[in-house]
């Protein structure tokens, strides 16, 4: 029925009008699941929204449309992270700064949307040519030598303000990966609990990765004051949502149990009476044979 229902709601957005965008989007925004909310988002992507960009006549477009379309494609490219939508955000954008009508809330948005997507060369470019519009610089980033495959951006500890890439590959054992916000209340209760807890803190040491969200937070301040704080769950900065696309990247704090690159169970959230029982529960269910090594050492 799920299903159903979402392909008559993307068949709709097929005979949208450019007016009808708005109220569109608001049903695709309803959607519960995350999941058929990406894909409905990217299906008016590429059904409808990238065929009316292809259409405007950017000479004729006057400011009120072509700042309400560049209002939509963010909303699209909040949700997809889809760097083509980054691409036409940024002709148009182009096309308003020909106009002299752009605004700094157009500049920061632009660049925002740039770090998202990781598009992290093009931002710097953005950066040095319009950082008189209020944005804030980029760390400096180690790369490395091939960035195929999986990586993330870790604290470099040896030089102030600078990320590293690092690579990373899905283990076949029971591992967790906990996806947090360094700036999420509720991420700060659940460290802050492990941290009071030993036999815990020594665990999520060794057996556990905490990444972040993908959105356009990309500073080093913030992440080297989380890791500061909570060493054993040091926080690393995702490079993008397909890399692992067995996890939903949107809440925090989520605690994933994986065996065999496959997501086998999760703790979302940690409410004031926090979920240690239940965390300590699922370790043990997952993880018996580990802590049993552990404990005869």
């Amino acid at each position: 029925m799920k299903i159903l229902i979402l392909s008559f709601t993307l068949c709709f957005f097929l005979t949208l009008d450019a007016k009808d965008f708005n109220s569109a989007l608001k049903q695709i925004k309803q959607i519960s699941s995350s999941a058929e909310k990406i894909q409905a988002f990217n299906f008016f992507y590429k059904k409808t929204l990238s065929p009316y960009i292809k259409g405007i006549d950017k000479e004729k477009i006057d400011a009120k449309n072509l700042t309400k379309i560049l209002s939509d494609i963010e909303l699209v490219a909040f949700y997809t992270k889809n760097r083509r939508v980054v691409n036409d955000y940024l002709a148009l954008f182009n096309v308003l700064k020909t106009k002299k009508l752009a605004k700094s809330s157009h500049y920061q948005t632009a660049y925002n949307l740039l770090i998202m997507c990781r598009m992290l060369d093009e931002a710097q470019m953005f950066y040095q040519k319009y950082k008189k519009f209020e944005l804030l610089p980029l760390p400096k980033i180690k790369k490395l030598k091939s960035n195929t495959g999986v990586f993330f951006y870790s604290i470099d500890t040896e030089q102030e303000n600078t990320f590293i890439q690092e690579s990373f590959v899905l283990s076949n054992k029971t591992q967790i990966i906990v996806v947090a916000h360094p700036n999420c209340h509720f991420c700060q209760r659940a460290a802050n609990e492990i941290e009071k807890n030993k036999n815990l803190l020594s665990f999520f040491l060794n057996n556990s990765l905490w990444i972040t969200p993908v959105d356009s937070t990309f500073e080093y301040d913030i992440l080297f004051k989380w890791n500061n704080l909570y060493p054993s769950m040091e926080l690393h900065y995702t490079h993008h949502e397909d890399d692992f696309p067995m996890l939903e990247l949107r809440s925090t704090p989520i605690f994933y149990f994986l065996k065999n690159k496959k997501v086998i169970d999760k703790i979302t959230g940690w409410p004031k009476e926090g979920r240690l029982e239940m965390l300590n529960s699922k370790i043990k269910k997952y993880f018996q044979k580990d802590l049993s090594e552990q404990s005869s050492r």
